[in-house]
């Protein structure tokens, strides 16, 4: 008459391994969520150290670029034009095309002397480009970018932090409970288990995860 009771009351509790599946699963995604966190964050360094690189290339291919072209300007106000047609050759064809841009705002006699230069240089106009700084720009903003994607999985990954230690809750006051003779006692544990495992759920369910 004994036995079947004792039974009975092992088959009453909760089965610990149930319980802790969704602690387990809050524990993966949070770890899972760190793993993409310092993957973004390699990611953003990797980018930052590319855009400082391809910004120094564009740095010396802007002074190459104004070295020369005041070469010839220079040799242009000499009247050296053989001097100025070979420096006019080696302009980059970006440089070439702001250089025929800006000397087309120039005002000139019908008998060919410059009545007035234009305002600026070749670099103000929007056809000098610099393919390194363009580069350097777009790395600069992945970098950015990738930044902000760790901060925001970090935030996640702190979120399903917390998400386990509330389901660690529920492992925690569904075991005691069992400790208790009284049944108020181990109802209020339980209840509060039960809250804790309802709240943990649903908040875990609403933050995204990775597989």
């Amino acid at each position: 008459m004994g036995a079947p009771p004792a039974r009975a009351r092992r088959a009453d509790r909760p089965d610990p391994r149930r319980r802790s599946r969704g602690h387990g699963l809050a524990t993966f995604q949070a770890s899972q969520w760190s793993g993409a966190q310092s993957d973004a964050v390699a990611s953003s360094a990797t980018a930052r150290t590319e855009s400082i690189r391809a910004s120094t290339v564009a740095g010396q291919t802007e002074q190459i670029d104004t070295t020369v072209w005041l070469d010839w300007l220079d040799a242009v106000g000499q009247k050296d034009t053989a001097r100025a047609a070979f420096l006019r050759e080696r302009f980059r064809p970006s440089l070439a095309a702001a250089h025929k841009v800006w000397v087309a705002k120039a005002v000139v006699r019908p008998d060919g002397r410059i009545v007035s230069v234009p305002p600026g240089t070749p670099f103000t106009e929007p056809q000098y480009v610099v393919p390194a700084q363009q580069r350097a720009d777009e790395l600069s903003a992945q970098a950015e970018h990738d930044l902000a994607a760790s901060q925001k999985d970090g935030s996640t990954s702190t979120k399903f932090v917390t998400d386990a230690l509330v389901l660690a809750l529920v492992l925690f006051f569904a075991g005691i409970a069992t400790k208790f003779r009284n049944p108020r006692t181990q109802a209020v544990l339980v209840a509060l288990a039960i809250g804790f495992g309802i709240f943990g759920l649903v908040r875990m369910l609403t933050l995204h995860q990775l597989l």
